[in-house]
């Protein structure tokens, strides 16, 4: 299947508005601060940093100094000073890891999937690359990081952030096209409901609960007066008057309130009945387990309704159906958690003292 995306949506941009101002550095003994001014010395050559293997990830090698491009983007990212980084070392390091094997792993899918790459997709990626490379100018030389390798590092975190974007685009339409199609012929309500308790309230107007945890049923003669309220209540808001001042006046507000259904959403006895209403109408008044109830319909065919209650669905359809096609995509390249890292190298690298020579510069 083949993806066109050369339109960059506001998320996909979001995301690499945040990659371009992201923060790291590397190891070896004493890499900076010495009396708080930045050390002058290389910690990797170029040379170094692109020949020192880091991290495999299925048939791809990270290097050294791609793999302190993601490290400077996490500590910035986070603003992870070393106060914290005491702390959270730990994380840093598993979250820095994790996200070079996320990125690398969707860049295969999205790759294999013949994702289609745009004089304006790389146009992109090399604009956030260079915003980077200009923030942290310097930092970069320091480390042995060339501007190519920041280029081919953004490259793949753009690549792979377009193709989950367009993914999820297109999931989203055609759920929305779904959704819009089973719904096209279904009404919304809004109605008010009044409900004349039947059961025996406390002074909070909670319901009573007896030892066995089961409702207090009033006396039938009791049930009898309730009955005769809530005739009287329909009378009134049948002959127009306000449905909440109505409930108000009978005492009922706690329980009677605007609510919403759709045709073929309720048991189907209330269904017949509310879909027989017409705007302004009041139902017959039904017996529940906790009182008397009957209904006025505000609006019998919302259309806004639809569309939220549309919405809402789609949005928990999307979320459930992208999790899973992404997790697909994550274990579609096995993971050895240590022994994808290649020999020291990561362990060896003193984010810590990293940490402190991006305080010094003001970059954290």
């Amino acid at each position: 299947m083949k993806k066109n995306i050369r339109n960059v949506t506001a998320i996909c941009m979001a995301f690499f508005i945040l990659l371009t101002f992201t923060a790291g550095c590397g190891k070896e003994e004493n890499p900076v601060v010495q009396s708080g001014a930045v050390s002058p010395d290389v910690v990797y050559t170029e040379e170094e940093a692109a020949a020192t293997e880091v991290l495999k990830v299925g048939g791809y090698t990270i290097y050294l100094d791609e793999t302190l491009v993601y490290l400077f983007q996490q500590l910035y990212s986070y603003g992870l000073t070393s106060e914290t980084l005491s702390q959270d070392e730990e994380v840093c390091r598993e979250e820095t890891i994790s996200k070079i094997r996320e990125t690398y792993i969707i860049y295969d899918v999205a790759i294999h999937d013949d994702i289609e790459v745009t004089d304006e997709d790389i146009a992109a990626s090399n604009e956030s690359a260079a915003n980077f490379i200009e923030v942290f100018d310097g930092i970069l030389e320091t480390y042995g990081i060339s501007e190519e390798a920041v280029e081919e590092c953004f490259y793949k975190q753009y690549i792979a952030s377009k193709y989950e974007n367009d993914m999820k685009n297109s999931m989203s339409e055609t759920i929305n096209n779904e959704l819009n199609e089973h719904y096209k012929n279904v009404k919304f309500m809004v109605m008010y409901m009044f409900t004349f308790p039947t059961i025996e309230m406390d002074s909070e107007n909670m319901p009573v609960i007896d030892e066995n945890g089961n409702y207090i049923s009033l006396s039938e003669d009791e049930m009898n007066k309730v009955y005769a309220k809530a005739e009287e209540a329909k009378v009134k808001v049948s002959g127009g008057a306000d449905a909440e001042e109505v409930a108000e006046e009978y005492g009922v507000s706690d329980f009677s309130f605007e609510t919403t259904a759709y045709d073929g959403g309720t048991s189907d006895e209330l269904n017949e009945m509310l879909t027989n209403l017409g705007d302004g109408e009041i139902s017959d008044i039904i017996k529940t387990d906790k009182g008397y109830v009957f209904y006025q319909m505000k609006d019998s065919d919302n259309e806004d309704l639809k569309s939220a209650y549309i919405y809402a669905m789609a949005s928990e359809k999307l979320d459930t159906e992208y999790e899973t096609l992404r997790n697909s995509w994550l274990t579609s390249i096995e993971v050895d958690e240590s022994g994808d890292l290649i020999g020291n190298t990561w362990d060896e690298i003193d984010v810590l003292q990293i940490s402190i020579e991006l305080e010094t510069v003001g970059i954290v």
